[in-house]
């Protein structure tokens, strides 16, 4: 992959941990389901930085627009359904 390209997906994912929720909250996650590995905030990252290619990659070759509230909501009924699952 090209450098440029790996550099813009690194500096998006710094800059979605410090100012989107969603995106915080993912990296939280995945750094709590990495938790056994040598350096888990790096694995946390790297899924976070995975996550945010797949969605522009859908975004630029399909018809979907995005949609925050969407996918707020959607995060919020995952959190729901998690906490009703636990009890």
């Amino acid at each position: 992959m090209n450098k440029r390209v790996l550099h813009a997906l690194y500096t998006s994912s710094v800059v979605a941990i410090k100012n989107s929720a969603v995106d915080r909250a993912y990296y939280r996650k995945k750094l709590h389901d990495y938790s056994g590995h040598p350096k888990p905030h790096v694995a946390a990252f790297i899924a976070l930085s995975r996550q945010r290619h797949k969605l522009v990659y859908k975004l630029m070759t399909t018809d979907v627009r995005y949609d925050k509230e969407v996918l707020i909501a959607a995060h919020l009924a995952r959190l729901e359904q998690e906490r009703t699952a636990a009890a």
